[in-house]
């Protein structure tokens, strides 16, 4: 998994994690909201879902590592100083290779090129050789005056 994809899952957690809290900090501080608790199933069966979600998101930050909001910002940071650093040095190395592929493949081209004229002229040579070889002969072969 890529740094920054768990980083963003990590500020997505922590961002519910704060509306979870938040929410539950409402309804306790909120006597009649405690006392609805204590009468309706539903009320308190919400209230303790809600404090299941915010145990779930506090020990899933804690797998990640999370120490708190400084430290997501920490890294975020150093996450946003790696990318202006790393991300134009590898486009520049992408640049160069890809220049070197281009050199590459023009002399190979021009290498094929050169291995295709010599082999026609090695033909039109043979060409050349067997016509003249095929005029001697038609000319050796003429009619035969000597008798």
């Amino acid at each position: 998994m890529n740094k920054p994809s768990k980083i963003k899952k990590m500020k997505d957690q922590v961002t519910k994690l704060e509306k979870t809290e938040q929410e539950l900090d409402k309804l306790a501080n909120n006597p009649g909201e405690a006392a609805k608790r204590l009468v309706s199933k539903k009320a308190r069966q919400h209230y303790e879902e809600l404090q299941h979600e915010a145990n779930h998101y506090r020990d899933n930050l804690k797998e990640k590592g999370y120490k708190g909001a400084e430290d997501l910002s920490k890294r975020q940071g150093e996450i946003r100083g790696l990318e202006e650093k790393i991300v134009p040095r590898i486009e520049k190395e992408i640049k160069v290779k890809e220049h070197t592929i281009e050199t590459i493949s023009g002399i190979f081209d021009a290498i094929q090129q050169a291995t295709h004229s010599e082999t026609f002229t090695q033909q039109r040579q043979q060409l050349r050789k067997m016509r003249s070889t095929n005029i001697n002969r038609a000319k050796d072969q003429g009619p035969d005056f000597s008798r």
